[in-house]
């Protein structure tokens, strides 16, 4: 119902309907976002309450999205969750003036979900095939600028 309404969203803990710019982790192991910027608390549970102990942040590690990364997650976003992109409307959001240099190297990696038939592409437009909705993780991991750097860092989609 939200995806058909436009309104569903992913972040880095699944999709939701709901919009946010701060999602405060507690925990061990929780990881927190705020304006750009994320961190993830101690994984281990004796690190974590000593630094709590003495009244520290249990911070294990953080870092800050750069204007990139969030072009990137705002593409695969609109992707995993709507199954296509209208690229005019995201250059325009993003204010990006050539949509095929910016992404040359993703757009090349995405050819073979096209000659496949799991991707269509055209002059407006991105779309996932309905029938290939399964692959749609497969192709926006075209996208992703830190999974193409060599190392798998989520579980498989198949």
């Amino acid at each position: 119902k939200a995806q058909r309404a436009g309104k569903l969203q992913r972040n880095f803990q699944g999709y939701t309907t709901a919009g946010q710019d701060a999602l405060i982790g507690l925990g061990v192991s929780s990881i927190s976002q705020v304006s750009g910027v994320l961190w993830q608390n101690s994984k281990e549970l004796p690190a974590y309450y000593a630094a709590i102990s003495d009244g520290q942040l249990p911070t294990e590690r953080g870092f800050s999205l750069n204007a990139d990364d969030k072009i990137r997650a705002a593409l695969i976003s609109q992707l995993i969750c709507h199954f296509e992109l209208d690229i005019a409307a995201f250059c325009q959001q993003w204010l990006l003036d050539n949509f095929w240099h910016y992404f040359a190297e993703a757009l090349e990696r995405l050819q073979p979900f096209i000659e496949d038939g799991l991707v269509e592409v055209t002059a407006g437009r991105i779309k996932v095939t309905d029938a290939e909705r399964l692959w749609v993780r497969s192709i926006c991991a075209c996208f992703d600028a830190y999974l193409t750097q060599g190392q798998q860092r989520y579980s498989k989609v198949v």
